[in-house]
């Protein structure tokens, strides 16, 4: 019986430990709702975003409706939408890294087309 309370508990930990990750990720994920021109109208997390759609879906007897006349403007009125990511400091590393090695590689693809210029004989 302690065995299976103990494993319970693990899974329970594990459960918990990937919910906070999954709201820490919604939390670095943005959308942003702008206009024709480019103006903001409207910047939530994604977490946000679900919590307000669940919110008046569930809560309010015309959620749906509401939901699809705010789809309606938007579409009539050029609405854009942009998913962004906010990059962490782990995630610029990264890509730093990324960037050196890509041109690390493209400087010994670039020495190696030329080596194989040289190699070739040249035609008169």
């Amino acid at each position: 019986m302690s065995q299976k309370r103990d494993a319970d508990t693990e899974a329970m930990k594990l459960v918990a430990e990937q919910g906070k990750e999954l709201l820490s990720e919604g939390n670095r994920r943005r959308i942003i709702a702008r206009n024709p021109e480019g103006d903001v109208l409207l910047d939530v997390s994604i977490t946000q975003a679900v919590v307000i759609t669940l919110l008046v879906t569930l809560l309010l007897p015309i959620g749906w409706l509401l939901m699809l006349l705010a789809a309606w403007y938007g579409i009539s009125k050029k609405i854009r939408l942009d998913f962004v990511r906010e990059l962490t400091d782990e995630d610029a590393t990264i890509s730093v890294r990324e960037a050196k090695l890509k041109n690390e590689q493209l400087r010994l693809e670039d020495d190696a087309a030329e080596q194989d210029a040289l190699r070739q004989p040249r035609r008169r």
